[in-house]
């Protein structure tokens, strides 16, 4: 048997007020809004959300406050990923208190150096998918 800690770090108020239909931690809350807590890099974000909220809403959420732009989020609840985008907050099993894992996916990009004869180095970030024809 394993014991895991855990570290909470502190919570700015600034983190609490979401734009949208729930508010922070210190206000007023609906009925049927449930306290979910959002873990990015060893932060804790205390965050309300609709009970009938799509995955694809709170993902939306996270991307005005935090900056991460909803096609790289990938939202994980008891070890499965909410993939499911129209699929409400609900269907997953959240209540009050539950803990979300956020992971931002890597970039598809490959970085190519290009070495010219004359000694200059270049270094060129581009899609995996791409063709040798895009990058010339």
């Amino acid at each position: 048997m394993s014991i895991a800690s855990v570290a909470l770090s502190p919570v700015l108020e600034e983190s609490l007020s979401f734009p949208g239909t729930f508010t922070g931690w210190h206000g007023p809350r609906l009925s049927d809004s449930i306290l979910i807590f959002l873990t990015i890099s060893g932060s804790v974000i205390p965050m309300h959300v609709m009970e009938l909220d799509s995955i694809a809403s709170v993902k939306l959420r996270i991307q005005n406050c935090k900056v991460f732009f909803v096609t790289k989020q990938k939202l994980v609840f008891e070890g499965r990923e909410l993939a499911r985008n129209n699929s409400r907050v609900s269907d997953y099993g959240l209540t009050d208190g539950s803990i979300l894992h956020l992971v931002i996916r890597l970039s598809d990009l490959q970085a190519i150096t290009v070495r010219t004869i004359c000694g200059k180095e270049f270094e060129f970030h581009i899609e995996r998918n791409r063709y040798m024809g895009y990058v010339k």
